[in-house]
């Protein structure tokens, strides 16, 4: 049995995106994506931030939002 502590925040993963993405995708994009998920409405997070607290590169931060833009799942400028 997997008990998830109800006493912290939490954000939600639209099904589809487990449905459709999960499979496929890097284990880092992964990790990014729901990183961004968990920011949202941060306008002012930068990509050192996300590297830092994923403990990961920022060209594997990158490398994922050209994944997840080309995609159609986020817009990255």
């Amino acid at each position: 049995m997997i008990q998830i502590n109800s006493n912290v925040g939490c954000f939600s993963v639209k099904n589809s995106f487990v449905d459709k993405y999960m499979c496929e995708a890097n284990g880092s994009y992964i990790k990014v994506y729901l990183y961004l998920l968990r920011h949202s409405g941060n306008y002012n997070l930068e990509i050192s931030d996300i590297a830092n607290g994923l403990n990961i590169m920022e060209s594997d931060v990158i490398r994922a939002f050209k994944y997840w833009q080309k995609l159609g799942v986020i817009e990255y400028k």
